[in-house]
């Protein structure tokens, strides 16, 4: 993903649906809002492609330095790379993990990594953190993994079914959490926003989880 791409999903919670942003079909008022739009403004985007977790690393504390940095997105962990263990790749994914924790523990914030599952994944019905590739490392340097589900997804029935209750569910699914409890959030996908919205369900504890009966 580029740096347009990144800040149209910024811009589109105005409300504004996707395409017309992408297409400029856009009212006055509304470009006025975007212009007046304050969100990106403290917002870093690095979209140099393969770049090396070292200087990943680099760049983040000296911007830390410089502003005082919150937060580090990577988009995402496989993406990354080494001049460590060439030609080893889960060896090298093991590093760029730790690198990424040793980052957080550093500078004392968030860091928020999104990861590639392995092919076994399109066999399962839900995702598990052992789906993750090279999962070993990265669960145990995971202070939380969080999984993401849309069973319409799989399963176009539900998906050509608007009235099905489980139509555009996505299961937020905490496999991993060291600070807290594990279990399931649910929320609704808004695809002409490419965007969630928070549905009335609560915290359910993984005992516990069914998908919601009916959306509010």
């Amino acid at each position: 993903i580029n740096i347009y791409e990144l800040i149209l999903n910024h811009v589109k919670d105005l409300g504004i649906p996707v395409n017309r942003l992408r297409s400029g079909k856009i009212t006055q008022e509304e470009l006025k809002q975007i212009k007046d739009y304050k969100t990106c403004e403290h917002l870093w985007i690095n979209d140099v492609s393969n770049l090396d977790v070292d200087k990943l690393v680099s760049i983040a504390t000296l911007h830390h330095k410089k502003h005082g940095l919150k937060l580090v997105v990577v988009d995402y962990l496989q993406l990354l790379s080494t001049t460590k263990f060439k030609d080893q790749e889960i060896q090298q994914i093991s590093y760029i993990s730790k690198q990424l924790k040793g980052l957080s523990h550093k500078l004392n914030i968030p860091v928020v990594a999104l990861v590639q599952f392995n092919k076994e994944a399109a066999k399962s019905n839900k995702p598990t953190k052992a789906l993750i590739y090279g999962s070993g490392q990265i669960s145990k340097d995971s202070g939380a993994v969080i999984l993401i589900h849309r069973e319409d997804y799989f399963d176009s029935k539900i998906r050509d079914n608007k009235y099905d209750p489980k139509n555009g569910i996505v299961e937020f699914i905490v496999d991993k959490n060291r600070f807290g409890k594990v279990g399931s959030a649910f929320a609704k996908w808004i695809p002409e926003k490419t965007s969630y919205e928070d549905i009335q369900t609560g915290f359910i504890k993984r005992t516990e989880v069914t998908a919601p009966k009916k959306v509010v």
